[in-house]
């Protein structure tokens, strides 16, 4: 009886303790469980509201780029060109004493088949001379002939002497026909007159027909080529005061001839000596 008991309580002891055992490991597994790391909550995101306006966005301001300043025209060396060329006008008078340095006969010097001089002793500066006849070798080159020289140096007297026979020398215009003295280009040898065989012979062998001749036109096309120019072009009275003369030729040398007409102007312009209307 004692022995049974014993075992009955030894029974009772390993349930109790069995019983332990197990509380202890569901102890264990919940504890363990109740310590993991929580799952993170996801975020959701931001719910757009199609109706709402957007900040507008800014515009830089454009910056105006400044205009470029324009390149002054250079400015004519007056000074330059009125120390190569001597002006004569009725404003630019020449000396009483004035007299050329360099003259020749125009005869001896101007020899192109081309053109002839309606004076045996007409006398005319040398450089001019030597240009005008390149000039009108030029011409008979390309098949123009029939030139003829009236006048080219004139002596002060001579000049007064044409001046006082004009009953008017000046037109209804108020343009000179008929220059004095000290305002003549002919005194200087640097310019001469030109016609041709059909005119020659006429009362007044200068007239405006010339430049519609086809002497007339080949000069107004060519002569800038050899340093001439039409010293009293059409257009230019109001500056000049001289009436129209498409026969008179004046010598300035290649390149300012070739400049006058690339301006278009009339010498005193080119010279910056337009005197006040």
């Amino acid at each position: 009886m004692k022995i049974r008991v014993t075992k009955i309580a030894l029974l009772r002891i390993l349930i109790i303790v069995l019983v332990l055992l197990i509380a202890a490991l569901l102890a264990a597994i919940l504890m363990r469980n109740s310590t993991a790391a929580p799952k993170p909550t996801p975020t959701s995101a931001p719910t757009v509201n199609p109706f709402t306006t957007a900040p507008p966005t800014e515009v830089p301001t454009a910056v105006p780029t400044p205009a470029a300043t324009p390149t002054p025209a250079p400015t004519a060396d007056y000074a330059a060109r009125r120390a190569e060329i001597l002006l004569v006008n009725l404003y630019h008078r020449l000396a009483d004493d004035y007299l050329p340095g360099d003259l020749v006969t125009v005869v001896n010097y101007i020899t192109a088949d081309s053109i002839r001089s309606r004076s045996g002793d007409t006398m005319i500066d040398r450089t001019t001379a030597a240009a005008a006849n390149r000039m009108f070798e030029a011409a008979a080159r390309d098949g123009v002939y029939g030139f003829v020289l009236t006048t080219a140096y004139r002596p002060k007297e001579f000049q007064q002497t044409l001046y006082s026979a004009e009953d008017r020398p000046v037109n209804d215009q108020g343009y000179y026909m008929v220059v004095p003295p000290f305002a003549s280009e002919h005194r200087t040898g640097l310019a001469f007159d030109i016609t041709n065989e059909e005119m020659v012979n006429k009362p007044d062998s200068l007239l405006d027909a010339f430049g519609q001749s086809g002497q007339g036109r080949w000069l107004a096309e060519h002569c800038w080529e050899y340093g001439f120019i039409i010293r009293y072009p059409v257009g230019k009275e109001e500056i000049t005061r001289i009436s129209y003369e498409p026969w008179h030729l004046r010598y300035v040398g290649v390149e300012h001839a070739m400049a006058i007409r690339a301006s278009g102007e009339c010498l005193e312009e080119y010279l910056g000596e337009v005197e006040p209307a």
